[in-house]
């Protein structure tokens, strides 16, 4: 028998009888992505029975309607009005629902590349986005190009940042087959590849795309298997990052800045060292970012703290382990005065794609919740705990309390007490009789009574490949809720 779905504000109730179901592991999209405005065919690997499986972009422009007869097929729909960028996308049935996938919406023309022949392209393509797969092992994914002497192409990869289990490599090759440029991770961004090439000639040249696996093995060979999914753009020019003013004053003096305060920059030429001067009281606190790579930036920067006589009193490189290294640093006056901050670029690179956007502000409290994937289901009355991180920054006080809200009819959650280790056990109940359903969900932390001074939980995304901090989206305020049948949990455990 088939399960039919219906939806009734905004939650998906399942209805009907079905063979016994699994729940479902969505592994990749492909393609995963697509061009605004557009309607096509994605297919999905995996695991999910029975079909169709049900799919929810966190874009409500972005439909993901199953096909009847494909297995595995879904017709995408995205709005001509949805912005460029990552969105989130959740597969579910009545046994629950899979991690978040991520899901690219691109503004350039977008083909295929399907099978071992070489993809020629013209440049009067250009710019476009070209999806990929590295479908077996050994495989190499080639794409050839007729170039006029002096012309450039920047070719720029996603596929760790999709959570492919792919570290991939671009090799440009001339009329010989002779290796002419090399890029293996961009900057240190993440594992994703960018290749920025001058042709020294006119002539036709062939871009090499393969890869290595991810997590990495002790057998050292080129990846592939249908996770092994990419997105390539192609163009002359690197894209543009526009940043918000003000920006960073002409010249090689200091520029003054009053705090709080917000400056867009560039290290450019290379080696290029930008300068913020400051004045703090002794013992004033303050916190400094660079913004770079989640900007979209080539730029790893760093950060040094100056006293007047030039004097190194902080060095800040990373601001965790994460693959990408931009900067935030709390910090403490040792004295009244005048600071420097200077900004650099670790490897020395410079060029108008190593911009970044410098804050420095005094802390004021603030509150974080967090909590780990965010993906939960709960069978008829059944309870689920969901455990909590608060924490506290910059002398944040009071009573504090985490709730649950937009849950299903038959779904309640008391209000949990955050203890003073920043603990909190939320605890769902469902009655016996509640609908099965599936749905978004939300949880809140804040000093009871006080919903202006709440904050959102984030659930911190991790992949099966990419580590914590290496996706596109890496954490989202929406998490999900199944509703399960009991009888489908009596039938699990025969």
């Amino acid at each position: 028998m088939k399960t039919r779905a219906s939806t009734w504000g905004g939650m998906v109730f399942f209805a009907g009888s079905c063979a016994l179901a699994e729940t479902p592991n969505v592994e990749g999209i492909f393609p995963a992505g697509g061009q605004r405005g557009t309607e096509f065919e994605v297919s999905v690997t995996g695991k999910f029975e029975p079909w169709p499986l049900q799919a929810r972009c966190d874009d409500p422009r972005i439909v993901f309607s199953p096909s009847e007869k494909d297995k595995g097929k879904f017709r995408v729909t995205i709005g001509q009005e949805v912005e460029p960028g990552a969105s989130l996308v959740r597969f579910f049935n009545r046994e629950g629902a899979t991690v978040p996938r991520q899901f690219v919406v691109g503004a350039l023309p977008e083909r295929t590349q399907v099978g071992a022949d070489t993809m020629a392209i013209p440049l009067g393509d250009f710019p476009l986005t070209v999806n990929g797969k590295l479908a077996e092992g050994g495989e190499v994914d080639r794409f050839s190009f007729d170039l006029q002497e002096g012309q450039v192409l920047v070719a720029a990869v996603t596929a760790y940042a999709l959570d492919s289990p792919l570290d991939p490599l671009l090799h440009m090759r001339g009329l010989r087959g002779e290796q002419l440029a090399f890029n293996h991770d961009a900057n240190r961004l993440g594992l994703d590849p960018r290749l920025v090439f001058k042709a020294p000639a006119a002539g036709k040249y062939e871009l090499h795309l393969s890869a290595f696996v991810h997590p990495p093995k002790a057998d050292i060979r080129f990846a592939g298997s249908e996770k092994s999914i990419y997105r390539m753009s192609l163009g002359h020019d690197p894209p543009v990052i526009e940043l918000p003013p003000p920006h960073e004053a002409a010249g090689e003096d200091a520029q003054r800045v009053e705090i709080p305060a917000v400056v867009s920059g560039t290290i450019d030429p290379p080696g290029d060292i930008d300068r913020y001067l400051f004045s703090a009281q002794k013992d004033e606190k303050l916190h400094l970012e660079i913004a770079a790579a989640k900007l979209g930036s080539w730029m790893d920067p760093v950060l040094v703290i100056k006293d007047a006589a030039g004097k190194e009193l902080k060095r800040e490189d990373d601001s965790d382990a994460k693959p990408r290294h931009d900067v935030m640093l709390d910090w403490t006056a040792p004295a009244e005065g005048d600071f420097t901050a200077e900004i650099t670029d670790l490897n020395g690179v410079g060029g108008n794609q190593m911009v970044y956007r410098f804050r420095v502000t005094k802390p004021v409290p603030v509150l974080e919740a967090t909590a780990s994937g965010g993906v939960y289901a709960i069978a008829r009355g059944k309870k689920l705990e969901i455990a909590v991180k608060v924490t506290r920054r910059y002398g944040f006080e009071g009573e504090l309390q985490v709730t649950a809200e937009s849950l299903p009819p038959g779904v309640t959650a008391a209000p949990a007490a955050v203890s003073d280790k920043g603990e909190a056990k939320l605890t769902l109940e469902a009655t016996p009789d509640a609908a099965p359903a599936n749905l978004p969900i939300s949880i809140w932390a804040g000093p009871k009574g006080a919903n202006d001074k709440r904050v959102p939980c984030r659930f911190e995304l991790k992949g099966a490949a990419a580590t914590a901090g290496g996706l596109l989206i890496n954490q989202t305020e929406c998490g999900w809720l199944t509703v399960l049948e009991k009888e489908i949990e009596k039938e699990k455990q025969k």
